[in-house]
């Protein structure tokens, strides 16, 4: 039961005994501030869902501190965390108390993000990184979580871009010969690119052509398994690529799980910045679809020659490893591929994500063309005219 008092300084005190079995008290100058607080504590008490007033008199920067102790995450997830907390989160709160921290105040950041320019991606993450801090600090320290009652931003979906079947070729004839076999497989099947620079020699089964994701290549070193559950998958070896694969595995004497199937130059592990700067770029500077070779630094007319090519029409796009993900994809859907066959084949988490190839279906509007096949052949034998008669009349 609560006490309520006035005190000789004439402020209203309330005193309430918690769980803890130690009394809290609240003061202030209306009586209806401490009898509506003492209210809410003993209604918490009997719900079991109290909490000590005084556990969310803490700073957010020393509950950051606290919170990464009981944390258990691996070391990628560590570093995007970090760089998150320094450059988005702590700015903002990291001299609020913790229990200050409320909904109104988390919308207006994302209003001041969005006038920063900070991008929907970031904001996501920043968004949900103060939201697993608020929530580790449910329910002892704060009541709940203010940040599940705030919209993420909506990130404007992109139309995937792919190479078509002539750029595939062109790049195919100049990439470096060492990574030919692994980029072609990216393009057929879908890889991730830190799958294919983290695919050893022993996930590849011969007998049944077919390639075992197990892990991934990441900044950190080799992750023992994929990005999510849909990621840890079987994937076909296209026909044309068995002979190559099996050519390349042959110059291992005892290849395993940490023997990588298309290594650096040097040895080891291909990494992302290698690949992009060194192998991938080059070749898509040199790449043409007519097949010349591209012209030299002193031969630059803008034109297709006997000896070279400088002319723009006879240019591969510019891309990333990443968008071979995309052109298999891409390419399937073309094909005639049921979309869930490509998400299976991709390891999409989500049916949604797959769903941006949808467009790319052959018969996707053959409803609407039906339609319109019909409508035009009623206007060409008047029937329009002569409705519009009708209703005229």
């Amino acid at each position: 039961m609560a006490y309520i008092r006035k005190l000789p300084s004439g402020k209203w005190q309330a005193t309430v005994r918690g769980t803890d079995g130690k009394k809290h008290t609240r003061t202030d100058k209306l009586k209806k501030t401490v009898e509506k607080w003492a209210n809410d504590q003993e209604a918490a008490v009997n719900a079991n869902r109290w909490q000590d007033p005084r556990a969310g008199q803490i700073s957010v920067e020393e509950w950051h501190q606290k919170f990464l102790g009981m944390r258990s995450v691996e070391a990628l997830t560590t570093a995007q965390d970090a760089s998150t907390w320094r450059v988005h989160v702590a700015p903002k709160w990291s001299m609020w108390l913790l229990n200050a921290v409320d909904v109104e105040a988390v919308k207006a950041w994302r209003v001041e993000m969005d006038a920063a320019g900070v991008g929907p991606h970031a904001q996501t993450k920043a968004l949900n990184y103060l939201s697993a801090m608020l929530s580790a600090a449910v329910p002892k320290r704060i009541a709940h979580n203010p940040v599940h009652e705030v919209d993420r931003p909506q990130a404007p979906l992109k139309t995937p871009f792919y190479w078509n079947l002539e750029e595939r070729a062109a790049i195919l004839r100049v990439i470096d010969e060492r990574y030919r076999v692994g980029f072609d497989l990216a393009l057929h099947v879908g890889l991730r690119p830190g799958e294919l620079y983290g695919m050893p020699a022993s996930a590849v089964n011969w007998a049944r052509g077919l390639i075992h994701i197990t892990q991934v290549w990441t900044r950190k070193g080799i992750k023992k398994y994929p990005k999510t559950k849909k990621s840890y998958r079987t994937v076909p070896i296209p026909d044309h690529l068995m002979d190559p694969m099996r050519e390349i595995l042959s110059q291992f004497e005892e290849p395993d799980e940490d023997t990588p199937l298309f290594p650096a130059p040097g040895g080891g592990w291909l990494d992302d910045r290698h690949f992009q700067r060194r192998i991938l770029d080059p070749a898509l500077a040199e790449a043409r679809l007519c097949g010349s070779p591209a012209a030299g630094p002193e031969e630059k007319h803008r034109r297709c020659w006997d000896g070279g090519c400088d002319s723009r029409r006879h240019r591969v796009r510019k891309g990333s490893p990443n968008d071979a993900r995309h052109t298999a994809a891409s390419q399937l859907v073309i094909d005639g591929a049921s979309l869930y066959k490509v998400q299976k084949l991709l390891g999409h988490e989500s049916p949604l994500t797959t769903q941006r190839y949808a467009h790319l279906q052959p018969d996707e509007y053959d409803d609407f063309r039906d339609v319109w096949r019909d409508s035009t052949k009623d206007e060409t034998h008047g029937d329009v005219s002569e409705s519009a008669g009708h209703s005229s009349s």
